[in-house]
């Protein structure tokens, strides 16, 4: 490097200057005057004059080239090395998800998304292979009047583990299965209707007992009595039946 012989060169200039001096100083011991200050700055001119007319010098450009050595990373680098790093929290809520998702692919029938516990479709417009059977579940998934478990509301507990739909919703959910009138739709009626007889709640005039039976004193039929005001009543199921 230029940079290396141009601190050879002065080192041995000042070693010269050093050596001289010293040659001095030891000539000066044996006399009774000192060295002239005069002559120590001509030996330090002439020793060092070589060095101003010697043409080693350090290049102008050299610290730009320095500065082109610096590393440095493309724009695009640090997005590229952001998405290595994952939020540990926005993982375990995917993975969750994604579990979940999966768990509930055992509990919906079968060439359907909305039919069973929640849903596996991917948007609203998402339907199974069974589309007229699917567009009956997703109506009855969002309907917007429910009680859900442990939950109370309208003065009724729902003291279930699942979501009690009003009787509003189950009727038309009942009907748009008997439409359909497929395997899958009949189907799904009655599992809900009739296997997990789902109780539904609705508005409506209390109960009163018409009939007694015979030899006891239960009730074999009952009637609203339309002479109060209506209030929320759980109801039994409709029996499913297909067309």
């Amino acid at each position: 490097m230029a940079g290396d012989g141009y601190y050879d060169f002065t080192l041995k200039q000042a070693i010269r200057v050093f050596s001289k001096i010293r040659d001095i100083k030891e000539t000066s011991k044996h006399q009774r005057y000192s060295y002239p200050e005069e002559e120590f700055e001509k030996i330090s001119e002439d020793c060092f004059s070589s060095a101003e007319d010697s043409e080693i010098n350090l290049p102008e450009e050299q610290p730009k080239a320095a500065e082109k050595r610096e590393m440095s990373l493309p724009d695009e680098t640090p997005r590229k090395l952001g998405s290595l790093v994952t939020d540990p929290v926005e993982e375990l809520k995917t993975t969750a998800s994604q579990a979940t998702q999966k768990a509930s692919g055992w509990l919906i029938y079968p060439g359907t998304k909305w039919c069973g516990v929640g849903n596996v479709a991917a948007s609203d417009d998402d339907l199974g292979p069974e589309e007229e059977t699917d567009k009956c579940c997703r109506t009855h998934d969002k309907c917007r009047d429910f009680i859900s478990g442990g939950e109370t509301k309208y003065n009724l507990t729902n003291k279930s583990s699942y979501v009690s739909l009003s009787c509003e919703c189950d009727n038309k959910f009942y009907e748009c299965l008997r439409r359909a009138n497929t395997i899958s739709s009949n189907s799904v009626g009655f599992l809900y209707f009739n296997f997990f007889a789902r109780k539904c709640f609705s508005l409506d005039y209390p109960k009163k007992c018409k009939k007694y039976t015979m030899f006891s004193k239960i009730c074999s039929e009952y009637v609203a009595d339309t002479l109060t005001e209506k209030i929320y009543l759980w109801l039994p199921p409709k029996k499913y039946k297909k067309l």
